[in-house]
């Protein structure tokens, strides 16, 4: 074969299998439907026509790139075949919020039966005098020693949730989900915040419908101080100033928010206060990692004085990561510095 025939060979390869972007819009066909594209409609099935004539995309087609880009990161924040477990928090369509909503009783139901049958379980220490009484009958032999019953501690939950637009639907399910639970944890108490920081543990508890709880925190609840864009370092300042009673050894604190607070003051000593006067302080953020510490972004500031900051964005990590603390370690988390 010549130069000439391998080449048109190549060229015919390439004119009948689909590229990444071409693979991506067929994806895109499949599930559109699902996503709220809006008055983009029209665009969408230009990009589609102008991808389809030309399966090697050129720098030319801004268009389609600037169209497709969010929607394909989109389709990459929701693993195929995962289920609404799967499903980014904050990217997820009205439908599958509502969805994600109708999925959450069922899961947390399901989780406290697995949590309250791990108290249960396992062997505590040995249990020297009932081992020793029990050997009398067998000639002085330990043949059946005796353990004393596990002492698996509740402990105590301080939810420290930023409210405003961009996380504000993370924040809800985060609640939800905790306040579930709230029968594995000795206590919950719950603050919310956008630039002013306000207790909203009245809201929410036994016999009280969480969606009639949101309604009235949002109504009642003083989490505007000045324009309403997120203030991390005055949240913890005023947490420390009106509420540091509120911690202790058997406290976990945890903070959610993308750690966003348009390049006001981050106020890391407040926040460290809170760190050494809890068992612990845990961090979720929403975001993707990739995004962190860019823009008005200082996670990495605060990330100095907790114990963990973790990526959680869908509701499967969301219940993952209560689970986990809904089982601490016995041995108080410790800090230097």
């Amino acid at each position: 074969r010549g130069p000439h025939a391998e080449q048109r060979g190549e060229e015919l390869r390439l004119a009948t299998e689909p590229g990444p972007i071409l693979t991506a819009v067929i994806e895109l066909n499949r599930r559109w439907q699902a996503l709220d594209l809006g008055g983009e409609t029209a665009r969408l099935e230009r990009c589609e026509k102008q991808l389809l004539l030309d399966p090697h995309p050129r720098a030319q087609h801004n268009d389609t790139h600037e169209l497709l880009s969010p929607v394909l990161l989109h389709f990459r924040s929701q693993p195929q075949g995962d289920g609404l477990g799967g499903v980014g928090l904050t990217a997820a369509t009205t439908a599958e919020l509502a969805e994600i909503e109708r999925a959450l009783h069922p899961l947390a139901r399901r989780l406290a039966v697995r949590l309250s049958r791990r108290r249960r379980g396992g062997s505590g220490r040995l249990d020297v005098r009932r081992t020793l009484r029990a050997a009398l009958s067998s000639g002085g032999v330990p043949a059946d020693p005796r353990f004393r019953k596990p002492h698996r501690s509740k402990p105590d939950i301080v939810l420290l949730c930023d409210v405003s637009g961009s996380v504000a639907t993370f924040a809800r399910f985060t609640l939800q989900i905790v306040y579930a639970l709230a029968a594995q944890f000795t206590r919950v108490q719950s603050f919310a915040f956008v630039d002013a920081l306000d207790e909203v543990t009245g809201y929410f508890g036994p016999g009280v419908d969480f969606a009639d709880g949101v309604k009235r925190m949002e109504a009642g609840a003083r989490v505007v101080w000045l324009d309403g864009r997120s203030d991390y370092g005055r949240a913890f300042g005023q947490f420390v100033e009106d509420y540091s009673g509120r911690l202790g050894p058997r406290t976990t604190v945890i903070v959610t928010g993308d750690g966003r607070s348009n390049y006001r003051s981050p106020n890391l000593a407040a926040l460290h206060r809170i760190a050494q006067s809890s068992r612990a302080l845990f961090w979720l953020n929403p975001e993707r990692s990739r995004a962190w510490d860019t823009g008005d972004s200082i996670l990495a500031t605060y990330r100095s004085v907790c114990d963990g900051v973790y990526e959680v964005r869908t509701l499967r990590q969301l219940a993952a990561f209560v689970e986990q603390v809904a089982l601490p370690s016995a041995r108080r988390v410790r800090r230097t510095g």
